[in-house]
């Protein structure tokens, strides 16, 4: 656990936690320099607090389902489609039938 901290974050400034604190190197660790905090021009991404791209991922898994079971019924389909189409297999009889009379 950290020791407790009081800081005063300057203008254009960031002071960054970790997402796993018990286990982070973040700004409570240089709080000698300008009190932990970086620059703001130096965070190259930030997360977003709208849930669209959340919502554009759970449709696109979705929309890969749908499409995936779809291509599966149409395989079974055409799989049964071709069976019927088949002609019924002739048994072959290699010895020809006994006429009864001409015993």
């Amino acid at each position: 656990m950290a020791p407790p901290y009081d800081v005063v974050v300057p203008e254009g400034r960031l002071f960054l936690l970790g997402d796993h604190r018990a286990n982070s190197n973040d700004s409570r660790f240089f709080l000698s320099e300008q009190s932990g905090s970086v620059a703001a021009t130096a965070v190259q991404a930030r997360v977003l607090d709208n849930q669209t791209g959340l919502l554009a991922l759970a449709l696109t898994v979705l929309l890969g389902l749908l499409l995936t079971l779809s291509a599966l019924v149409v395989q079974i389909a055409s799989w049964v489609a071709r069976q019927r189409s088949l002609p019924a297999p002739v048994p072959l009889n290699p010895d020809p039938p006994v006429d009864a009379q001409s015993v």
